[in-house]
């Protein structure tokens, strides 16, 4: 599986013709998915327990994604 980083976001791309929408981006714990993200990722605290696995909030999710990423 290839891996491939673009703006400092770690993605693993589905073969050598995948495009970078269609990765899976990795997104390390309370780390800055971008340098002039206004937030931190979700902390590993910040998550439920679902049927098979422990996922993230709703609630850390929506502040990381909708976060203004920039002055």
């Amino acid at each position: 599986m290839p891996k491939l980083i673009i703006s400092g976001i770690d993605m693993f791309l589905d073969g050598p013709t995948a495009k970078a929408r269609d990765a899976v981006h990795v997104v390390f714990a309370g780390e800055r998915v971008r340098s002039d993200a206004a937030f931190v990722s979700p902390d590993v605290t910040e998550s439920e327990r679902a049927d098979l696995c422990q996922i993230v909030s709703l609630e850390a999710l929506l502040r990381m994604k909708l976060a203004p990423s920039g002055p």
